[in-house]
This record gives structure tokens, sequence and C-alpha cells, in this order.
């Protein structure tokens, strides 16, 4: 965790702790969890201990305890469908095109994760360090279709993004967003984490 973002003792006030904080960091921070999000402050709360004292709600708990007090500070998603969140551009492969076509298609482009098609319909997913693999061990002249995953995940545009997140932890980084057989966009865990953090700074998501 970046030395600017530690608190100097367990009774600091931090506040306005982006000021100053490369984005870089705090996109590595939220990665790695070392990060989180204020649901809200409440202040003169009397329960759950002596005294009177200020408390901050963290949101995004993963716990779901049953008899949770405020399950609504459990995420920041709540409401909010994977469509507000997805890819909507971005470049697909063909099952006949090399592992040297996705290399350059790498290069070329920021995109990290490539479905490929046979002409509407989606039959796999080659990602970065499958093509890397690939490229290593089966030659640029390898066709995607040899080496694709062929299990991938798949999302509804509609499903709500609380119930995404875990999905994403378990299956990878990348998701396709399928309306029926069409695909519509991608979900990536570095795209979440954007969404998320424009989120934090207030902007409200477009559904």
């Amino acid at each position: 965790m970046s030395e600017s973002l530690k608190a100097k003792s367990p009774f600091e006030l931090r506040v306005n702790l982006g000021v100053g904080v490369a984005e870089t960091t705090i996109r590595q921070a939220l990665a790695s969890g070392d990060m989180g999000f204020l649901h809200s402050f409440t202040t003169g709360a009397s329960v759950d201990g002596p005294g009177v004292r200020i408390v901050a709600w963290t949101a995004g708990c993963m716990w779901r305890c049953l008899y949770c007090h405020n399950p609504d500070t459990w995420t920041l998603t709540n409401g909010i469908p994977v469509r507000a969140a997805m890819i909507t551009e971005f470049h697909k492969l063909g099952h006949g095109d090399t592992v040297r076509n996705a290399a350059n298609l790498l290069l070329a482009t920021s995109q990290q994760d490539f479905p490929v098609m046979h002409g509407d319909q989606v039959v796999g997913l080659l990602g970065r360090n499958l093509l890397l693999k690939a490229l290593a061990a089966e030659g640029p002249d390898a066709y995607v279709a040899g080496v694709m995953d062929r299990e991938f995940l798949q999302l509804d545009p509609v499903t709500d993004l609380a119930g995404v997140l875990p999905l994403m932890a378990q299956a990878g980084r990348c998701a396709l967003v399928m309306e029926g057989a069409k695909l519509v966009g991608l979900l990536t865990t570095d795209n979440l984490s954007e969404f998320l953090l424009l989120r934090r700074f207030g902007m409200d998501p477009v559904v």
C-alpha cells in the first residue's frame, strides 16, 4: 500500500486523502482491497459502547450477516445494472484468426480480452495471458479457435452489479455481456474498478 494512503496513527481523522494521490495509486489500492468506500457518517452516536462518538459507515461489506442492521451498506452497486458499467466499444476475433492477428490487436489497442466469433455466435474468449501462453507454446500461426477459452462467464445486461462482483472474483478478469445470443458488451475487473472510482467521486451511472 502507498505510504500516502496510510494513517499516521489509529486516531487520525482522515479527510481529503485523495488530494495529491496519483490515480494509478488509487486504482491499485482499490484492486488490492487496501482502499474502500464510506457509506455515511453518524455524528453523536451513543450505541454500541460507552460515550458519544462519530461513526463512519463503510460500504461494500461482503459478510452478509443474517441479522445485519445496515444491509444498505453492503455494496455501492445495489440497483445498478451491468449495462451501466460494461464496455460497449471493443474488438472481436474470428475463429479463423491466428494468434498473430490477436497479438497485433493486443498491441494496437488497450483491450486485453477478445471475444471469439463464428459469424454472429460467440464461441470463446481469448485473454492476454492465454494469448501469450499460446504464442510461446503454439507459435504465431496457431488458430485462436484452438487456444481460446470455451468456458466463460456470461452476464445479462440487466443483472444487478451487486450480484456480479463475487462472480467476477471467481471467473476471472472478463465476462461477456449477452442479450440473448447477441454480444452487447464486456465487463472487466479493470472497468469495474474505474466505474467504482467514478462513483466515489460522485458520478452517477447511465442506466
